[in-house]
């Protein structure tokens, strides 16, 4: 837990210090950004420090075995994707980054997370209306924690989001390639096609709606869903995914999934629920940026209500494309939806909410643990 407090710690309060100071620096008043990007990477750095000297947490140890048993060879990348249908893409980075940068494992952690820490500070230096802010919560929501444990997803994940602006500009042919390459290294990331046009909703229109019902029909008739999509795909190779949605198990642990914590669907639930709440002030400032946001943040909602009735794992894990915008959302809801003394009580009311978020997950679900061989460290 000593080490999750540290890098809490530092990463906020670095942050925190280096947008105060910005303020003041003249040449600041010239562009639109709240800190400066040599500023935001160093609040990432001892996060980003700690993570590639890791030698296990979560999921890391299979990552290190999958990285030695990668051998240099890249005609063999054909017969790897037949027998493993997935994640192609990241094979061929490790192979990569063996053959031409180093076999050194934590060369290679090392390296994901400057690359994952770059494209966080990145998104939220340029669209986030209070930077550290969003930093806070990025890391009391223990979002962080993705650095270390399902790094091919989060890898996924950080690609499309470095390319951000191919969304906003609308460019969806370049925006089309970049998904593909992120769906190389984890399929789920083509989660983002149909999105790209469901985004472009007016927040809480009737279309929006109309997906929100979907997804409620689905959560109350999932069993009868389920049934249908397995009777659909007999005899094809995907037979027995609905049963696998509904009772997945890891064959190697043992650990049976039961689904996404309601108290992970609450905390996502609250900016969308801001969001409808103030929606007369939000209309009137009509932000391109924070209507994408509202519409992914309830997609994530809608999501994770699947999750809590199917897979955490399988089903759950998919919002996080779209959960680290809540993070530029809330900020920018609380400062432009509301004003005077009640502004100040939210900001209060979320510090506390979150960090009280952080203890549950860190201290009561026992997700504190922090291992290197390298530094000595065991927690």
């Amino acid at each position: 837990m000593t080490i999750h407090i540290i890098i809490l710690a530092f990463t906020c309060l670095s942050s925190m210090i280096a947008s105060y100071a910005y303020r003041f620096n003249k040449k600041a008043l010239d562009n639109a950004y709240t800190i400066s990007l040599l500023s935001a990477f160093i609040s990432f750095s001892l996060l980003v420090y700690f993570v590639g000297m890791r030698t296990s947490f979560a999921d890391t140890p299979a990552y290190i075995i999958w990285f030695n048993e990668t051998d240099t060879n890249f005609s063999n990348l054909v017969d790897i994707y037949q027998k493993e249908h997935e994640g192609i893409g990241f094979v061929l980075l490790m192979k990569m980054f063996k053959r031409y940068i180093s076999e050194d494992i934590n060369a290679f952690f090392m390296f994901l997370a400057i690359f994952q820490g770059f494209t966080i500070t990145k998104l939220y230096r340029k669209y986030s209306i209070n930077y550290s802010f969003s930093v806070f919560l990025f890391m009391a929501s223990t979002t962080y924690v993705w650095f270390m444990n399902g790094i091919r997803q989060f890898t996924a994940i950080c690609v499309v989001l470095c390319f951000f602006d191919y969304i906003l500009n609308r460019k969806f042919l370049r925006f089309l390639l970049i998904v593909l390459i992120a769906a190389s290294i984890h399929s789920t990331a083509i989660i983002w096609i149909p999105m790209y046009f469901i985004i472009w909703f007016k927040p809480f229109s009737w279309r929006i709606w109309v997906c929100v019902v979907a997804t409620l029909i689905v959560f109350f008739f999932i069993n009868e869903f389920t049934t249908l999509l397995d009777s659909s795909l007999e005899g094809t190779v995907y037979e027995g995914t609905g049963e696998h949605l509904m009772n997945y198990t890891d064959e190697a642990t043992g650990f049976t999934d039961d689904g996404v914590n309601i108290l992970r669907v609450l905390v996502a639930a609250v900016p969308p629920a801001i969001a409808l709440w103030r929606r007369k002030e939000i209309e009137a400032i009509s932000d391109p940026m924070i209507d994408i946001c509202i519409n992914l943040s309830t997609a994530s909602v809608g999501i994770y209500l699947l999750g809590m009735v199917t897979s955490g794992i399988l089903v759950g894990r998919v919002p996080m494309y779209f959960m680290i915008l809540n993070f530029i959302l809330l900020p920018w809801l609380i400062e432009k939806a509301f004003v005077g003394r009640f502004r100040t009580i939210m900001k209060i009311l979320c510090v506390l909410f979150y960090c009280a978020y952080f203890y549950y997950v860190m201290v009561v679900q026992g997700t504190a643990r922090y291992e290197s061989a390298i530094l000595n460290i065991y927690q």
